[in-house]
């Protein structure tokens, strides 16, 4: 015997064809296919190649408790490309080729339980299908929990229809046994009485124990017929409860899923809420960190300008400590300048008059040698007897006196010469030395020219001061040319007289020297 003894097994479609709807509306866009498919039995070749790849062990059959029936199914409808049915599904098929419950199908159990699960969803549900395909996709969604246990009203009416036929088939049972045991004991009765009275009472009631007898076998008859009616319905509402409490888990499973499609939702959504959350606080910490950044930022920028200010502070004290530095050491030249300034002064009056005793010198060797020479000359012409020649000179000793008188103005015009040479270099001396010293000042100036906008502005008595630095050097060489002018015009008015035994020319000699020495003064004291 093949296991599971299905073989034969008269399906009825109309009960198991309610149970796959939801799959056969999940499946109704591969209905044509399939109805050709089915048409041209391709599906049980699948089926068998499916079969073949499962039964690896070549055993031959398939078992429920190891999942090898349901995974079976489920690989023959993901090969046609169709969505199988659930487990329970598939179970109440399986039912109806496992009659003794071995919980295996055999090779041929599993290509007609494929078949029947095919045939209930495509050939048996393809006028509801459409119905229930061209509902609205937002009700099918709304009221697909409410929609799938439909079938157990019609399946519970039956079930309670079942259980009243078989409370009236046990209570005509009864009547039955009731019936039996009173024929029994009327029997009995008869056989208790004796005699005569006994045979005609059979003989009378012969025709009545005929019929009797009838009555009993018919009602054997319809008590074999009642029990068999009876063991279908029991099995009958075994199945049907079967199913009712497959259809009862399947609406809790529904419900489950509904459930927790539900939950997936609400879970989506709080997890929307928590990454909208989660971005809220991000962009509120990007906020806030940016606003530190600007605060570090502006707190830095604060802090380098308070550098920089100091930094300057500290340049302009530097700056001004350095200046007035700079105009102690020039204060200090400048007293040098002046202390030099007077020094030079006291030297230059100092030498002009040892040049001035000098000259007096000179011009008192010179006077004397000319009263000599003058008085030298008298004595000789008082020592010579007057005579008539005597009155008019010879040419020859005009002459010599001539020369004399000549030799004598050459000397004193080379010591003056000399004396004026003498004079010129010092001044010349002088002038270089002035000018080192506005040399000096010049080169000074320029490294206070070179920070006009560093230094403060320079006060009146400043600028007297630095203005007179090369002028008063110039002031002195005018008055140095002033002076020598002077002692010219001195000198000359003190030998007029003095010089009165000679002629005009050594007057003129030396007046034209000592303008000489004016023209020369002007240009001293404009250098």
């Amino acid at each position: 015997m093949r296991p599971g003894t299905g073989y034969g097994t008269k399906v009825d479609f109309t009960e198991l064809a309610p149970v796959l709807r939801a799959v056969a509306v999940a499946n109704s866009q591969s209905s044509a296919r399939m109805l050709q498919a089915i048409e041209s039995g391709s599906h049980v070749r699948t089926a068998l190649q499916v079969f073949r790849e499962c039964d690896a062990d070549s055993c031959g059959f398939l078992t429920w408790s190891n999942g090898g029936i349901r995974d079976f199914v489920m690989a023959v409808f993901t090969q046609l490309g169709l969505v199988p049915p659930a487990e329970m599904q598939t179970y109440a098929a399986h039912t109806l080729f496992d009659m003794n419950r071995t919980m295996c199908l055999s090779a041929c159990d599993c290509l007609c339980l494929t078949d029947t699960l095919l045939r209930a969803i495509f050939l048996f549900n393809s006028e509801d299908a459409p119905t229930m395909q061209a509902e609205p996709s937002a009700k099918a969604r709304s009221n697909g929990a409410k929609r799938s246990p439909r079938p157990v009203v019609p399946v519970a009416e039956e079930l309670a229809e079942a259980q009243a036929e078989t409370e009236r088939l046990r209570q005509e049972l009864e009547e039955l046994q009731a019936a039996e045991a009173q024929a029994d004991a009327m029997a009995a009765d008869d056989k208790e009485m004796p005699g005569p009275e006994a045979v005609s009472a059979r003989q009378c009631r012969g025709i009545g124990d005929t019929s009797a007898l009838v009555w009993t076998a018919r009602a054997h008859a319809e008590n074999s017929r009642l029990e068999r009616e009876l063991k279908s319905l029991r099995s009958l509402a075994n199945r049907q409860r079967g199913e009712v409490h497959w259809l009862h888990e399947l609406r809790q499973q529904l419900q489950t899923a509904c459930r927790q499609e539900e939950l997936e939702r609400e879970h989506q959504q709080l997890m929307e809420l928590q990454e909208e959350d989660t971005e809220a606080e991000l962009r509120e910490r990007d906020l806030e960190r940016r606003r530190e950044q600007r605060l570090e930022a502006l707190v830095q920028e604060r802090q380098e300008r308070r550098e920089r200010i100091e930094q300057r502070e500290r340049e302009l004290q530097e700056q001004e400590l350095a200046h007035g530095l700079e105009q102690q050491r020039l204060m200090r030249k400048e007293q040098d300048l002046q202390q030099r300034e007077r020094e030079l002064r006291k030297e230059r009056e100092k030498r002009l008059q040892q040049a001035e005793a000098l000259r007096s010198h000179e011009l008192d060797f010179s006077r004397e040698l000319g009263r000599l020479k003058g008085s030298s000359a008298l004595r000789e012409e008082m020592a010579s007897p007057p005579s008539a020649s005597s009155d008019r000179l010879e040419p020859e000793e005009e002459a010599e006196a001539d020369s004399a008188e000549v030799a004598a103005q050459a000397a004193a015009q080379t010591l003056e010469n000399r004396k004026l040479r003498r004079e010129l270099e010092s001044l010349r001396a002088l002038a270089q030395w002035q000018q080192s010293e506005v040399g000096a000042v010049l080169a000074c100036r320029p490294g206070d020219l070179t920070r006009p906008h560093e230094e403060p502005p320079v006060s009146q008595g400043q600028q007297v001061a630095g203005s007179s630095r090369p002028r008063g050097s110039l002031v002195m060489a005018a008055l140095a040319g002033e002076a020598l002018l002077e002692r010219a015009e001195r000198d000359g008015a003190l030998q007029a007289p003095a010089g009165e035994g000679m002629d005009g020319t050594g007057a003129a000699s030396a007046v034209s020297k000592y303008a000489t020495v004016a023209q020369f003064a002007p240009e001293v004291a404009e250098w």
